[in-house]
């Protein structure tokens, strides 16, 4: 079998379907957005302007809408961005989405800096010294950064180890369609951010203060391959300050879904590993999506899962 290569950028195709995207993805829920208001509103933090970077389908956007006089959305993915501004272009006039990197967000701070920047679930597909700085630099003085990723999904309920060990296979099946990240020094710093869970952001003194590293079910891994299956040793590489504050949690109630069944997983690793087809390795999956269905209890069986997450917040000095 030839290896794919790890260049391919499945979210950017034109087929790619947003509605799907949004089925199988994870709805931030509002006690978890009140969790990051709440930390903004302790720091007079003002609510005029959000941006959301790496927006997707818009669904940070659509949320942070509610509560500022306006956002803007971007994402490297013009496709995405256009079906996101075709969507809440009439329901939501206060979003404005723009086709951007994020390590080049600030140029979109020319009409006003922002309140608050949201960066979900994408902070380690940046290059991240480059992206923070932006990020610094996007943000009015008092302005909140919050950073948030979550990881590989857990069976949340006891006795459900073999589920558990067979869906750990799937992931790494389906990632072998990316290609090895070995050799390549930015696929490489994606998986150690990863395995380090982002320990390794700094947030340096002159430019962020009150910095609160939250994480949940840490007692997981946060990267979605372990060692063997990355093909090198991830290292942990922390940059945490002597007075950032790290609270750590195991909660498996914690965005906790009760309903998952063999469908929605299936759904769930397809859009959050979205390489294309390929026939040898999509067999296997379909092997191991069956053990999977049984070790479960059959088609209609449903469990309690969760993830490993985490949240980082700071404001700009």
């Amino acid at each position: 079998m030839t290896a794919p290569t790890p260049s391919s950028k499945p979210f950017e195709g034109s087929g790619y379907d947003l509605d799907t995207y949004r089925q199988y993805r994870i709805i931030y829920e509002p006690p978890f957005y009140d969790l990051i208001y709440a930390y903004h509103t302790s720091h007079n933090g003002q609510w005029n302007l959000a941006h959301d970077v790496g927006t997707g389908p818009g669904m940070v956007a659509e949320a942070l809408a509610t509560r500022f006089a306006s956002v803007v959305a971007s994402d490297i993915n013009a496709n995405q961005i256009n079906a996101a501004r075709q969507r809440f272009e009439k329901t939501h006039p206060n979003v404005r989405f723009e086709h951007c990197h994020a390590e080049d967000v600030a140029r979109l701070g020319v009409d006003g800096k922002a309140d608050l920047v949201a960066v979900a679930e994408c902070i380690a597909l940046f290059k991240i010294d480059e992206a923070m700085a932006a990020f610094a630099e996007l943000l009015k003085p008092g302005g909140t950064l919050a950073v948030w990723f979550y990881g590989r999904l857990i069976f949340a309920e006891e006795g459900r180890d073999k589920c558990q060990e067979i869906h750990d296979r799937i992931v790494a099946k389906a990632a072998q369609k990316m290609g090895s990240s070995k050799g390549n020094p930015v696929m490489e710093a994606r998986r150690n951010a990863l395995a380090g869970w982002l320990d390794n952001l700094a947030f340096p003194k002159d430019a962020w203060r009150d910095v609160k590293r939250l994480k949940w079910n840490h007692d997981k891994p946060l990267g979605f391959l372990n060692n063997e299956d990355l093909g090198f040793k991830a290292e942990w590489e922390t940059r945490i300050a002597d007075n950032e504050v790290v609270e750590e949690k195991i909660d498996r109630d914690f965005w906790a879904k009760e309903d998952c069944d063999i469908d929605w997983i299936k759904g769930f690793v397809g859009n959050m590993l979205p390489w294309p087809p390929n026939a040898e390795i999509d067999a296997q999956l379909d092997v191991l999506y069956d053990k999977l269905e049984e070790a479960m209890g059959g088609k209609n069986a449903k469990h309690k899962v969760c993830w490993p997450v985490v949240l980082l917040l700071a404001t700009k000095q």
